[in-house]
């Protein structure tokens, strides 16, 4: 894998919001759609191993051997789970989702134990990445246990299409983007993958708002809905 496309890509430190989490109790628009990764194609696997410690020196060892620390936080009775990834699996799964992509998606963490012969699996969401600046390798992950029935903040990306036949954009304007992001409090089975705002029919100085939004069933949405998403400008 390409490190410095990785250190390109993203900045130092990739971070989703902090995770809240609660147990509890495909939509279009013309304007907005979703997509859920989870019911779409199931959950994206990672191997982990555990680890016994932490600390610097048994990170660096792991990381030496090609694999990258990790933690996943709030296991019932709030424990934490210390793990290693491949370092391989990181770097596709970061490169395949993007920055905010990470921190939307849920993944099944499947932990082998000592002859890696057995797994046990727990739904995760990815929360944060490190990144050393210098050489672009990836320090260390965290991601948060998020069973189908946990509510959970997430920011999901904002994906652009319509483009090609905008009015405001063929008269020479461009787009604002104002937010690429939507934060929401979702269900560990029903997170969207992404939201999708269709400019197609905005000309110059039109605005599509977080109001615009249809939100799925079991997800709520956390922005300000009078506030704008994108706008198009005249350059």
């Amino acid at each position: 894998m390409a490190r410095r496309a990785l250190g390109r890509a993203w900045s130092l430190y990739i971070s989703s919001p902090a995770a809240e989490c609660s147990i509890s109790g495909s939509t279009w628009c013309q304007s907005v759609r979703y997509s859920t990764a989870v019911e779409a194609k199931g959950l994206t696997q990672l191997k982990a191993f555990l680890r016994e410690d932490s600390g610097k020196k048994i990170s660096k060892s792991i990381r030496k051997g090609g694999r990258v620390p990790g933690v996943v936080f709030s296991l019932p009775q709030e424990q934490e789970l210390l793990v290693s990834f491949a370092a391989k699996d990181i770097e596709t799964q970061l490169l395949r989702l993007g920055r905010t992509g990470w921190g939307c998606h849920i993944f099944d963490v499947a932990v082998m134990n000592g002859d890696g012969k057995k797994m046990t699996h727990y739904p995760a969401v990815g929360r944060q990445v490190h990144i050393t600046a210098d050489t672009d390798v990836v320090e260390n992950v965290t991601l948060v246990h998020c069973p189908p029935d946990r509510h959970v903040k997430v920011a999901v990306p904002i994906q652009i299409f319509g483009e090609e036949v905008c009015p405001g954009l063929k008269a020479g304007g461009r787009i604002n983007h104002i937010s690429r992001k939507v934060r929401v409090l979702a269900r560990g089975d029903s997170i969207p993958e992404s939201f999708e705002l269709n400019v197609s029919a905005l000309n110059v100085g039109d605005k599509l708002h977080f109001s615009d939004l249809v939100i799925p069933e079991n997800v709520k949405l956390l922005e300000d809905v009078a506030a704008p998403a994108l706008k198009i400008m005249r350059k």
